[in-house]
């Protein structure tokens, strides 16, 4: 992969990483046994719609990394209480990162 192509992806991951720890972060206990964000549900909506388009576009929509993701949820469904949709958007995007850093993705150029 081109060192140039390289750097733009990895850029791009680090930006939703920042993103997705934040999001991540947010959840607190809510008292009653769930965690709960108190970021507007748009924002957390915002995070895992571009967490999986980065995953299928990187990785490809047969990757283990885009399997990995959550299943689409319904629109109705409120993030701020499902704290395990973001932490495994997270991941995907982490274990993405450090195949494109080490260099074990194959056929990126391709899809790019």
């Amino acid at each position: 992969m081109p060192a140039r192509l390289q750097e733009q992806v990895l850029a791009h991951l680090d930006e939703l990483i920042g993103e997705g720890e934040r999001v991540v972060g947010s959840y607190r206990s809510g008292g009653i046994g769930g965690m709960w964000s108190q970021l507007p549900e748009q924002q957390l909506w915002a995070f895992v719609t571009a967490g999986a388009a980065e995953t299928e576009r990187v990785g490809g929509a047969n990757s283990q990394f885009f399997k990995q993701l959550p299943p689409p949820l319904e629109s109705n469904d409120h993030l701020t209480g499902l704290r395990r949709i973001p932490a495994a958007t997270l991941g995907a995007l982490i274990a993405l990162r450090r195949a494109v850093a080490g260099g074990r993705l194959q056929q990126l150029e391709a899809r790019m």
